[in-house]
């Protein structure tokens, strides 16, 4: 498998020569799971570190994107025996919560196969709740070339590197979800959705665009 590595440097001076001028950006993060985190540099091994990073940008009036190289990015750790539960306060149970605004995720390659966002929960299936990888409080957030994956009842096939893919928790279909949102205007582009029952691909958000994306789901 082909690693992709990018000076964060060169992605901001060309970020601020290219865009800068139309006030879409301004924070430039990275993230690369052969890398070392280096929070001065703005380089991360996980997108849960990255993620936490950039809320601090929540309320700057910049854009913030987050490069992400291709693999396979847990969000949720699969090895955990522990049973999700909600949060005190929730209904739901969840892998990451976080507060956005004016953020892109952006998969490297331009092939949403290459870069995967994962979990592998669902409703009585390491999880009690219908477990769903990730809640974004936030506006204006843009998602382009990445995989958004439940794979509690489907295989994770990563075709770059196979020793990233991974069998399914369980046959029978559950309510293992994506993406729940609050906030408005969300743009996925060239982006996959998978998982079977109740797919949650940014639903909540008060308005969302889909351009060129792949849902998979019962």
């Amino acid at each position: 498998m082909a690693i992709i590595r990018i000076n964060v440097f060169l992605l901001a001076l060309l970020c601020a020569v290219g865009t800068m001028a139309q006030g879409r950006c301004g924070h430039e993060i990275f993230v690369d799971r052969n890398l070392e985190t280096d929070v001065a540099k703005g380089e991360f091994r996980t997108v849960n570190e990255a993620l936490r990073h950039a809320e601090r940008y929540a309320d700057d009036t910049l854009w913030t994107n987050i490069r992400i190289a291709p693999g396979v990015y847990w969000i949720d750790d699969p090895d955990d025996e522990a049973v999700r539960r909600p949060a005190p306060g929730d209904n739901t149970p969840y892998g990451m919560k976080v507060r956005l605004s004016r953020t892109r995720l952006i998969g490297v390659s331009g092939n949403p196969e290459d870069v995967v966002l994962a979990c592998n929960r669902g409703q009585t299936q390491g999880a009690m709740g219908n477990f769903t990888m990730l809640h974004i409080a936030g506006n204006e957030i843009e998602a382009e070339g990445i995989t958004f994956g439940n794979y509690c009842n489907v295989d994770l096939d990563y075709k770059p590197d196979p020793s990233l893919s991974r069998k399914r928790r369980a046959d029978a279909i559950v309510q293992a979800q994506l993406i729940i949102c609050n906030g408005d205007d969300y743009r996925a582009r060239n982006c996959r959705f998978i998982s079977r029952l109740n797919l949650c691909p940014f639903v909540g958000a008060r308005r969302v665009l889909f351009d060129d994306c792949y849902f998979e789901c019962t």
